[in-house]
This record gives structure tokens, sequence and C-alpha cells, in this order.
């Protein structure tokens, strides 16, 4: 059994140092970009690190005496867990900062958006244009991202709860 959890360190760890890599590329390459769209990047791995954090708590609540562990198939998915909780991390934290930009969620925790009543016509000037209202509220939006990428049912839930709070009753 602790062969598996070695097993899995390793893969978790071999995730870890990519995330790290290619956040460290991305920062890099904002760093010398002027353009407002490289916010939407970094909310993608600020997600991809919230969902690594998620992986490390995950193997560490995870009891080393369980049955479980010793189903290979089990071990498989954790691995394949492992490799792609990080990717839908990313992905569900851009996902909350379009639901954000939407105006979906408000109040003082959230961030607030410039140009919300500008017209685009091209997905690069939405990206380019509609951006946090401050320096604060881009802060949040990057905090919001890696909690996205942490709590991994946060996103899917609200969407869950919006469209069962706006969709026509059955008839």
């Amino acid at each position: 059994m602790m062969r598996i959890l070695a097993a899995e360190a390793i893969h978790l760890l071999i995730v870890t140092i990519t995330v790290v890599c290619a956040t460290g590329l991305a920062g890099l390459l904002l760093a010398n970009s002027e353009q407002y769209s490289s916010l939407i990047v970094m909310v993608f791995m600020a997600g991809t690190i919230g969902g690594v954090a998620n992986n490390y708590r995950r193997l560490y609540l995870l009891p080393t005496d369980a049955a479980v562990l010793t189903d290979s198939d089990a071990s498989r998915l954790l691995t394949i867990q492992l490799y792609i909780s990080p990717w839908i991390g990313g992905i569900f934290a851009v996902v909350m900062y379009g639901i954000f930009a939407a105006g979906a969620l408000q109040g003082e925790l959230f961030p607030e958006f410039q140009a919300i009543n500008e017209r685009f016509t091209t997905a690069s000037a939405f990206a380019d244009l509609l951006v946090p209202a401050t320096n604060i509220d881009a802060a949040k939006a990057i905090l919001w991202a890696f909690v996205a990428g942490f709590a991994e049912l946060l996103v899917p839930n609200f969407i869950d709860k919006l469209t069962r709070e706006n969709m026509p009753p059955a008839a």
C-alpha cells in the first residue's frame, strides 16, 4: 500500500514541476507583455496552481490502510486525476472569471470590471478591454481563480445553481 502512495507522490511531483515551470514561463512572457489579455493567462495559471494544491491535500488525506489503495484501477484513476485536475482547475478559473465579468456574482469580495458596456467585435478585443477596474479587483480575480482550481466543485455547483434558478418549471 505504501508503494502505491509513493508512486502517486512521484506523479504529483511531476505535475507540480510541470505547473511551476509553466507558471514561471508564463510569468516571464507576461512581464514583457503590455496587453491586458495576459491577465486571462494569469487567471488560468492560478487555477492550475489551485488544482495542484488540492492534489497535495487530497493525497495527504488519503487513508494509508484503505483497501482501495490495493486496487490497480483505483490507482490508475488517482494518477489520471493527479494529471488532469490542475488543467480542469485552470479551465474553471477562466469560467469563474467570465462569471465575474458577466456580473453573475457581485459584491465586495468579487472583482468589478471596467468597459462592461463596450461593444466587442473580436475575442481579443474582449480579452484586452474587459479587465478588472482596479489592481485590487485584478488581485481578487486571481485569488478567486486559485479558489476555483482548489475547490473543483465550486464552479460546476454555481453553474448548476444558476441553471436551476433560471430554468422554467417543467410542464
